[in-house]
């Protein structure tokens, strides 16, 4: 009885960690989809098509849906941080000189 539930306790734990691989692979390449339209829009053509070498995930067979874009999930961000901490998130910080 002891060994079944260990087994059992194993097999979960093991379904919980693939799909937990899965998001991070799925929210990984909408990420890069995203990264690619905003190049895209912002006329960036030779980086998008740089990344879409790069990955080689076919990223141009997906397409962004309408009410989603990397300025709005930013935006969105903010205000969230803004509401929850009462002041805006720091999102980038200038490079020492050490660091360039």
């Amino acid at each position: 009885m002891s060994a079944e539930l260990s087994y059992q306790a194993i097999k979960t734990a093991n379904q919980v960690r693939e799909a937990d691989e899965m998001k991070t692979e799925a929210r990984r390449k909408n990420l890069l989809i995203l990264i690619m339209h905003y190049l895209t829009q912002e006329g960036y053509i030779d980086a998008a098509n740089a990344l879409e070498q790069e990955t080689s995930l076919g990223l141009r067979r997906f397409e962004v849906c309408d009410n989603v874009d990397l300025e709005t999930i930013l935006m969105e961000y903010e205000s969230y941080y803004y509401i929850k901490f009462q002041r805006y998130p720091k999102i980038t910080k200038k490079c020492t000189d050490t660091e360039q």
